[in-house]
């Protein structure tokens, strides 16, 4: 995952999946992250001339994941 994003999706194109990292304050609202999420796919489907209807997003704050690590 980058910053700029990676677009994955099968053919016929008919879903897709677009993930980025949104940098934030901690105390800014997650919905303002999935707006700017949603704005840079709309941006790279565009780039690629990607027709597509409305966008949907989720948010997953990275401080709020478990790491499991392998055990030794």
């Amino acid at each position: 995952m980058t910053d700029e994003g990676t677009l994955t999706y099968e053919l016929p194109p008919r879903a897709f999946t677009f993930r980025c990292v949104v940098r934030q304050p901690a105390d800014a609202d997650d919905d303002a992250a999935v707006q700017r999420a949603c704005d840079r796919a709309a941006a790279d489907l565009a780039n690629r001339g990607i027709r597509h209807s409305a966008l949907r997003g989720t948010a997953t704050s990275l401080d709020d994941m478990k790491i499991r690590r392998p055990r030794r």
